[in-house]
């Protein structure tokens, strides 16, 4: 059974959950942080006269709130675990059977289905700059 183009699909895969739930934890961050200044500028405005930050901290508060950066962080990170666990069992098989990778050639791509598709083709290129592919893959 050839499993190197599947070890190569499981660790592009790793790197994108990891790379993505990295993002939108930052982003979660940032917003937070546009959140409690804008909220302390609107404050601080409160008696001085109307003010746009009153609008742009409800706005970043509802985008959060909408986004849920957390939650989908938190979700990448699930995916990313089961297929840190995919990536164990091929390495500590060695040479399976036909039936263990038929398992796993399903199994890894439900698990990045959810890949936006730009994300998914930048996550192919980056792939084969951070991975070594192996030689015969028919990507």
């Amino acid at each position: 059974a050839q499993i190197e183009p599947l070890r190569f699909e499981v660790e592009k895969a790793l790197l994108y959950h990891q790379r993505r739930g990295a993002f939108l934890d930052n982003a979660h961050s940032v917003v937070i942080l546009l959140i409690v200044l804008t909220g302390a500028a609107s404050f601080a405005d409160v008696f001085g006269g109307a003010s746009g930050f009153g609008l742009l901290t409800t706005l970043l508060a509802g985008l959060t709130l909408v986004l849920q950066l957390p939650a989908q962080s938190y979700h990448h990170k699930l995916l990313q675990g089961r297929l840190r666990e995919v990536a164990r069992d091929i390495e500590d098989r060695g040479q399976p059977d036909e039936a263990v990778v038929r398992r796993w050639r399903t199994l890894v791509p439900d698990l990045e289905a959810e890949a936006p598709a730009p994300f998914r083709a930048a996550l192919i290129s980056l792939a084969y700059l951070v991975i070594s592919p192996p030689r015969n893959l028919a990507n």
